[in-house]
């Protein structure tokens, strides 16, 4: 069992290193394809108890590299005349290994309302600041709001250790909204 997946791994590592700067080709992609299969389904089919930590790590890694290829290759082979959505690579930080994030339009209309709710909430925050050098309430709902869309966002693509900076953010922001809703005498929505 062992020396298939030694094979199986040597196969997919010669591969990635022989193409991993290939730009075309649809022979290449069929033969990606044909090793992703081959080692998913080794991979899938077999006990754990059957590979070593190192052998598993491996298998993984150039897996994944595998995957960023065959993307590749895929959108350049892609005749389509519209718009398609990236994809990124973020990494797996419990075994170092990259990971392939497929963009879907929810998760990029996530990040342009991420980064709308973020952009008002820092304009209004100077615009407060320059008027009279106090912390805006809009603005902090403005961080609210885009911490709750980046949680989201972040666990929808599965980048879960981003996630606590923004927990971070949510509480600080909520925080500083009821300090203001204390020490105020005024409406605090009614100012900028």
């Amino acid at each position: 069992m062992r020396d298939d997946v030694s094979i199986i791994i040597r196969d997919i590592k010669a591969f990635v290193k022989q193409h991993i700067l290939t730009e075309r080709g649809t022979v290449y992609l069929a033969q990606a394809e044909a090793l992703e299969e081959q080692g998913c389904q080794y991979k899938n089919s077999c006990c754990l108890s059957c590979f070593d930590d190192e052998d598993l790590y491996e298998l993984d890694y150039y897996l994944q590299l595998l995957k960023i290829i065959k993307a590749r290759l895929k959108r350049a082979a892609s005749t389509s005349s519209t718009c398609e959505f990236n994809m990124c690579t973020t990494y797996d930080f419990r075994s170092g290994t990259p990971v392939v994030v497929y963009e879907t339009r929810f998760t990029g209309v996530m990040k342009l309302l991420i980064f709308i709710a973020m952009a008002v909430a820092g304009g209004t925050q100077f615009i407060r600041g320059q008027i009279d050098g106090e912390l805006s309430a809009w603005s902090q709902i403005g961080f609210i709001v885009g911490a709750i869309i980046s949680i989201s966002y972040f666990y929808n693509t599965k980048q879960y250790s981003f996630i606590v900076p923004q927990l971070g953010s949510l509480v600080i922001s909520s925080l500083q909204l009821a300090a203001l809703a204390r020490h105020r005498d005024s409406d605090i929505f009614a100012d900028w």
